[in-house]
């Protein structure tokens, strides 16, 4: 797994790599716990180093370089997965929430895809890359992370949309995954202005959010719905109802069109069969007295 341990100046700059990249850094006051416990106890852990980069230590560097000690360095081998290994060194040590695990795992996606195609490629059985040719990538991931397809999703979006402030809050613990994928949606301007009032904005714009989105969702069901009631005029199988932008109109089979047409020459029983939600229509601006129903 590992070359010979190795020794290096407190000056030597050394590059972080991309997959060590996918864990959330320190807070300041976890980092001060570290240099303060490096300072009283020294280094036990080394930082561990792959093609001149640091995959594993990222924070003990920092904390050495600032103590001016000089800190041992480990070469990993390149055998197995490099992703694999940068999660068993770091997922049960930083104890990560829900929500940040699901950022890491988001951020894998990309990596693994890389290894996937990297192993497929050499024929490799073992590792992160082979554990991918089944399923779906997002799936791997949340499994690997112990977290939902649902909040990777929720995560990825929040990567793809979010301003890095939105994604900070989350990375920090201090924001659920899923508030901010909500925020998310938001165009860059509202997303700063929301951010800007803190964490409790942030939360109370989710739930904005989500409740206009079930409110249209459940638009949608009652649209699609049976149109009839029991003992109303047009009690009977359910028609078709079509959305065209202008109105929400009825495709009716012949034996429903008389008792609608019955109902069109009186207006008030119009007015009536659309209140009780017998009808589903919108009226045009410019038509204040007369509904009509296309497709009848």
């Amino acid at each position: 797994m590992f070359d010979e341990r190795k020794d290096v100046h407190p000056n030597t700059v050394f590059e972080v790599h991309e997959a060590a990249a996918i864990f959330p850094p320190m807070s300041e006051a976890e980092f001060q716990q570290l240099k303060s416990d490096i300072q009283q106890h020294g280094l036990r852990e080394p930082i561990w180093i792959y093609s001149g980069k640091v995959i594993d230590g990222r924070h003990r560097l920092r904390a050495c370089t600032e103590l001016g000690i000089q800190p041992p360095t480990r070469e990993w081998d390149g055998n197995g997965s490099l992703l694999s290994f940068v999660i068993s060194m770091n997922l049960h040590r930083r104890h990560l929430d829900e929500s940040q695990r699901a950022m890491v795992a988001a951020r894998l996606l990309p990596e693994f895809e890389r290894e996937r195609q990297s192993a497929a490629g050499a024929g490799c059985q073992d590792g992160a890359g082979a554990n991918l040719r089944e399923g779906r990538p997002s799936e791997a991931v949340a499994e690997m992370m112990n977290v939902s397809p649902r909040s990777v999703e929720s995560a990825n979006r929040l990567l793809n949309e979010g301003l890095p402030e939105l994604i900070s809050a989350v990375d920090s613990g201090t924001v659920a995954v899923s508030a901010a994928a909500e925020v998310a949606e938001l165009p860059h301007e509202e997303q700063k202005a929301v951010v800007e009032k803190g964490e409790s904005e942030i939360k109370r714009i989710a739930k904005v959010i989500r409740q206009a989105k079930s409110k249209k969702q459940r638009g949608r069901k009652k649209q699609k719905a049976h149109p009839a009631k029991a003992g109303g005029p047009l009690f009977g199988s359910a028609p078709e109802i079509r959305d065209d932008g202008a109105w929400f109109c009825l495709e009716v089979s012949n034996e429903w069109q008389n008792q609608i047409a019955a109902l069109m020459s009186d207006t008030s029983k119009f007015e009536m069969a659309i209140a009780k939600g017998l009808l589903i229509t919108k009226r045009k601006p410019e038509m204040q007295s007369k509904q009509r129903v296309e497709g009848v």
